[in-house]
């Protein structure tokens, strides 16, 4: 035993022993290393070309419903931009808001879109109204009540009828035909501010959305007059010898819901008459 053994320090063939030791351990760990990595390697290229594999199956499988998608969104704008050349003769102010109608036609149901135009129309006719004359019924604000105004007036247009103003605070009539307006003959009703003669004193407090009968086709006037019996509908009725009148107080959901519903029977009407 060397010197070095006796102090307890390793001797140098010891020392090299261990270094080959050391050495031979590290290049199996390296070979191991490196064989596992290959091994991921290929594993991951496995997992790419099964992954662009399935992806191209589906692009393949869709593709049909693809195609059909797109067709129905170019038949959607198309009909869009036919209906917007009809509504730019309703004046230039609308312009802007028809190309943004054509963009939303990309994604959305043609009867959705031209419902929608419908109503820009009508808020173009009714801000011009507003801006020619301070005292159309249109000027005014009373809260709900004006809500309430408005949205009869909505209804009644989206209908097919047509409103037409006579030079009254309170009031604006109701035609079945343009034609009739101009001429001043015809008128089928009105829709009228009530409660208050004097609107800058006292506020008025209800609509009526009244209806001549003697001037009413007669399918119309049939319906109207039965309404007596639909309980949804007869809280705000009355009936006279000449008239039918909805009057309105508050805007809740259930006279929106009232108010849509009679438009539905004037949309029925003005179907079958035109």
């Amino acid at each position: 035993m060397g010197l070095w053994s006796l102090l307890g320090i390793a001797s140098k063939k010891e020392i090299n022993e261990l270094n080959e030791t050391i050495s031979r351990e590290r290049a199996e760990l390296e070979k191991t290393l490196i064989q596992q990595f290959q091994e991921q390697k290929e594993q991951n290229e496995q997992w790419i070309q099964a992954f662009e594999k399935s992806l191209h199956e589906l692009k393949n499988e869709h593709r049909e419903k693809l195609n059909v998608v797109e067709d129905h969104v170019q038949a959607v704008t198309e009909r869009v931009h036919d209906y917007s050349n009809l509504v730019k003769s309703q004046g230039e102010d609308i312009a802007e808001k028809l190309r943004v109608i054509s963009e939303i036609a990309k994604i959305q149901w043609a009867s959705t879109l031209i419902d929608y135009v419908d109503e820009l129309v009508q808020t173009a006719e009714i801000e011009k109204q507003r801006e020619g004359n301070t005292k159309h019924p249109y000027h005014y604000q009373f809260g709900e009540v004006t809500d309430l105004f408005h949205a009869i007036c909505n209804e009644t247009q989206q209908a097919g009828m047509y409103i037409d103003w006579k030079n009254t605070k309170q009031t604006v009539q109701i035609f079945l035909h343009e034609d009739d307006a101009r001429r001043n003959v015809n008128q089928i009703g009105a829709i009228q501010y009530e409660g208050s003669n004097d609107f800058g004193r006292k506020a008025p407090t209800t609509v009526s959305w009244r209806f001549n009968l003697a001037q009413l086709p007669s399918g119309l006037k049939r319906d109207l007059e039965a309404i007596g019996g639909q309980s949804s509908l007869a809280s705000y009725l009355e009936i006279t010898t000449n008239y039918v009148t909805f009057k309105f107080k508050e805007e809740t959901l259930e006279t929106h819901e009232a108010i849509k519903k009679i438009g539905r029977m004037l949309r029925k009407c003005v179907l079958v008459t035109k």
